[in-house]
């Protein structure tokens, strides 16, 4: 079951903005963060339990959730406050696909990675992809 969590990601992850665009009319941005996580952890925990995943250290989970927060408060909670704010859906996403692209780019500057010739192969094929999806529309 393992190895389809990143497809099951890249779906859930992938329909949080029609699920802002319906969801934002009817509630505040972080009200709507707050029960998106209402339902989530909940489900988690249920999946770490069906799954018997191993537990890891309190170092460890603080990491886990500090990274939660950031993704879930600062991420999404500037996203959603965007689309709250009137700013296109489509148009957000663009900016936020645009995050692996700028992160290759300046985690060789910043933290001295350096990007496999592969990895920037998959990077360039996302964004084409992404491309043609949106000029596929008009």
């Amino acid at each position: 079951m393992t190895r389809y969590i990143p497809f099951i990601f890249v779906l859930l992850w992938s329909t949080g903005f029609v699920g802002a665009k319906f969801g934002l009319p009817y509630a505040e941005p972080f009200t709507f963060l707050m029960w998106r996580m209402v339902f989530v952890v909940p489900l988690f925990l249920i999946m770490i339990i069906i799954w018997r995943r191993p537990k890891i250290s309190l170092f460890d989970a603080s990491i886990q959730v500090l990274v939660g927060l950031l993704i879930h408060g600062v991420y999404l909670g500037g996203i959603f406050a965007a689309i709250d704010a009137n700013m296109p859906t489509g148009l957000t996403a663009l900016f936020v696909s645009l995050n692996p692209l700028l992160l290759a780019v300046f985690s060789g500057v910043v933290l001295s990675v350096a990007i496999r010739k592969r990895e920037w192969l998959g990077l360039l094929l996302g964004f084409l992809w992404r491309g043609y999806c949106s000029l596929r529309r008009f």
